[in-house]
């Protein structure tokens, strides 16, 4: 049964998760209280969008700390509107899948949510880059992946790619089910698959790898085409992300790109993680900075890994330092 095979996986990785070094930031201790009690009903699974389950990973399921909307309709209609400028199959690209029961709006008879116009967005923005390799093989790793929602518009865009998801094991869960669900006829490796094959693991196997952020190190040197993280970055304590931006100066192919959009600046428990402060080496190319739409307390990058270092600081960070001193005088 699928909930069997998702606990032991979600069981197997809290029990790792305590022989490595601290992943788990204080903002997701709070969040991830009490999962486990709610691990095995099959009704909250059903519909985990809409309740306990996701808060805080997706942003059509408002909890306590997440502003609610007062109009959602009217405020759907209205970023999708202003979304169109993106393409015109943005819509589609954005159509909800109804698992988990996420709380949709009809724009143009395709239901959406907040958290689609989001994934679609960011699908597009990713994809401009990539687009000649649509119908090609690709490796595309996710740090911070929440529930599967970006990888499974992203999966439909380009069917043939292998998407490895790095996360905590609460997010894990949650994807599992996901894109169980979305995809059911997907090859899914889990941790516990993972761990019988280690040494001969190969994410080009597989629809979807779904493992913890601290078994990242198993990534082939220069073997991925694309590196992922979106609005996670900046909830996770300074020591993870340095371990992070390691493994993707390490894995990622020459050419390869970086698509990374988080706030200036937020607080984490005692530490003020700044995005100016990601630790980028010098090889790297910038072909994208600027404020989220719909966002503008996050930036966007889109870097290009090089074989040639920068010879003075990268200009796309200086920016984004001189963006974050005015959001911090804001906080």
């Amino acid at each position: 049964m699928w909930l069997d095979e998702l606990i032991e996986n979600y069981r197997l990785a809290k029990t790792e998760m305590a022989t490595f070094m601290p992943y788990e930031s204080v903002h997701w201790q709070r969040l991830n209280a009490g999962f486990e009690d709610r691990l095995s009903s099959i009704e909250l699974w059903q519909n985990f969008r809409n309740n306990r389950l996701s808060h805080g990973l997706d942003d059509a399921n408002f909890y306590a700390g997440l502003k609610e909307i007062p109009n959602l309709e009217e405020a759907i209609k209205k970023r999708s509107q202003v979304l169109r400028s993106h393409g015109e199959n943005i819509h589609e690209l954005a159509r909800e899948s109804p698992v988990g029961a996420p709380k949709t709006v009809k724009v143009n008879d395709i239901p959406v949510s907040l958290a689609s116009l989001d994934f679609a967005y960011f699908a597009s923005q990713l994809a401009a880059p990539i687009l000649d390799k649509l119908s090609q093989p690709l490796l595309v790793v996710e740090i911070g992946g929440g529930f599967g929602g970006l990888a499974r518009v992203l999966k439909r865009l380009f069917p043939k790619m292998s998407y490895v998801m790095l996360d905590l094991p609460e997010a894990l869960a949650m994807s599992t089910y996901y894109l169980q669900q979305n995809f059911p006829e997907a090859r899914l490796c889990l941790l516990r698959d993972f761990l019988e094959k280690q040494e001969n693991w190969d994410p080009s196997q597989y629809d979807f790898s779904l493992l913890p952020g601290w078994r990242s190190g198993a990534l082939k040197e220069r073997s991925v085409e694309v590196f992922i993280n979106t609005r996670s970055m900046m909830e996770m304590q300074k020591h993870v992300i340095a371990t992070y931006f390691a493994e993707i100066q390490r894995s990622l192919k020459i050419g390869g790109i970086f698509y990374c959009a988080n706030r200036y600046i937020k607080r984490i428990g005692q530490e003020d993680v700044c995005l100016a402060d990601y630790p980028f080496d010098a090889y790297w190319e910038f072909l994208l900075s600027k404020p989220k739409w719909g966002q503008k307390h996050i930036h966007e990058l889109i870097g290009k890994r090089t074989t040639t270092a920068a010879s003075l600081p990268h200009a796309a960070l200086q920016e984004v330092r001189e963006l974050g001193k005015s959001a911090k005088a804001v906080l």
